[in-house]
């Protein structure tokens, strides 16, 4: 009887063992569900979760996410950590889209004139503003270009150049004015009195000659009126 019994025993063990090593061998096999899953706790994976389409009312990560297909990665600012987001794809944004940091427009490029931080914004290639633009100060390394008109309230400098005017008005028409304002005359200065006393950069008003030359006039030292000759300003 005893026997029996211990063989029963073993019977059952046996079973026991069988059905675990099972259970076992499914949850490392791959498993398809076809009817939704429902869950008041936590969904973790130590694996790859892929979705065809997720519904979510919130989503974190302390990594990265990606959304679309493979790409490419930029090699500037992605690491595939520390929140980082890739959109293989078009993004719109229905509202505002805010950086505390910097913007970069473009695949490549070479940033020479930012630190990339503080609100910066780097375009790689061209600009095109359909409306007005409002800036505190601006700098341009190459050449700028106006289609219409320029105007300003201030000073307009220009340094280690030349200022060319070139107008399509009749020659009985002025190309160049310097307009009256409220309360002021019209003056127009050619050359400069240093007011640091470091000397004085005499004025000089340039001409072509009829002939195709150049005329020269300028006032003598001691002098109130105009004295001209032939020859160009820089000689």
């Amino acid at each position: 009887m005893k026997t029996r019994t211990f063989t029963g025993f073993l019977k059952s063990l046996a079973i026991g063992v069988g059905a675990l090593l099972f259970a076992v061998s499914v949850v490392y096999a791959a498993t398809t569900i076809g009817t939704n899953i429902s869950t008041t706790g936590t969904l973790g994976s130590t694996g790859l979760a892929t979705f065809t389409t997720v519904t979510s009312t919130s989503a974190t990560t302390t990594a990265y996410l990606y959304v679309g297909p493979d790409i490419t990665e930029p090699t500037a600012g992605w690491d595939f950590s520390y929140g980082d987001l890739i959109v293989s794809d078009d993004a719109f944004f229905n509202s505002q889209a805010t950086t505390s940091a910097s913007l970069w427009v473009g695949s490549g490029g070479t940033v020479n004139n930012l630190s990339m931080t503080g609100g910066d914004l780097y375009v790689q290639d061209d600009v095109e503003i359909d409306d007005s633009l409002w800036f505190v100060h601006g700098t341009t390394t190459d050449s700028m270009s106006i289609g219409g008109y320029a105007s300003t309230t201030g000073n307009l400098f220009s340094r280690g150049g030349t200022a060319d005017f070139a107008t399509g008005t009749a020659t009985t028409t002025s190309g160049l004015f310097v307009r009256i304002g409220a309360s002021a005359t019209t003056t127009l200065g050619i050359g400069k009195n240093s007011e640091d006393g470091s000397g004085v950069v005499v004025g000089c008003l340039e001409l072509v000659t009829p002939d195709g030359g150049y005329a020269k006039c300028w006032v003598p030292k001691g002098g109130t009126a105009l004295q001209c000759a032939a020859g160009r300003c820089k000689d």
